[in-house]
């Protein structure tokens, strides 16, 4: 006799996953720059004039063109030798004079003296007698200068990075359901009891 036997047939659950992954955004605004510019830079320039000084005052009075001071000079020093020559001279020939009771001739001396006339010197020369009477000085001119140099300013303002994460998710799902089924194998089954 053939034994009956529970045959078990089960079918396994089958579990689906969707996962939704949404990708990253990022954003982020171009920076803002502001450029000013001062395009007046300064210059400033000087200028020095070269100076020419001539003086000919000692060659003019080589050639005796003297001014009026330098005439008034020579004039009060030639009238003071003159006067101390006059002094020394009019004491000398008193002492001579003195001495005419010692049988010294004064008189025909003096009028000797005062007599001759002094020989005229004559002499060729150029006038003025050189080029080194005259003085020249040169002072060059010149010029300075200075730039200030225009700069441009920069202003740069940024702004944060915009940044978008979305949420990721994962659902569940049955794709297929669980199943059981239990049968009887054999001939017969007495179903009663």
């Amino acid at each position: 006799m053939e034994m009956p036997r529970l045959q078990i047939d089960s079918t396994p659950v089958k579990l689906g996953l969707e996962t939704h992954e949404p990708p990253l955004e990022m954003a982020q605004r171009d920076a803002d720059v502001r450029i000013s510019t001062d395009l007046h830079g300064a210059f400033h320039l000087e200028h020095y004039d070269p100076q020419l000084s001539i003086d000919q005052s000692a060659a003019f009075a080589d050639a005796d063109l003297k001014g009026p001071l330098q005439r008034t000079a020579e004039h009060a020093a030639r009238a003071q030798q003159s006067a101390l020559q006059y002094v020394a001279e009019t004491a000398r020939h008193g002492e001579m004079l003195k001495r005419i009771e010692d049988g010294v001739e004064a008189i025909p001396e003096i009028a000797r003296e005062k007599g001759a006339r002094a020989p005229k010197d004559v002499n060729y020369a150029q006038v003025p007698t050189g080029t080194e009477k005259v003085q020249i000085d040169f002072a060059p001119g010149g010029v300075n200068f200075h730039i200030e140099r225009a700069e441009a300013q920069f202003d740069v303002e940024t702004h944060d990075v915009e940044l978008r994460i979305p949420r990721w998710e994962t659902n569940t799902y049955v794709e297929q359901k669980n199943q059981l089924h239990i049968s009887v194998a054999g001939s017969h089954v007495n179903r009663q009891l």
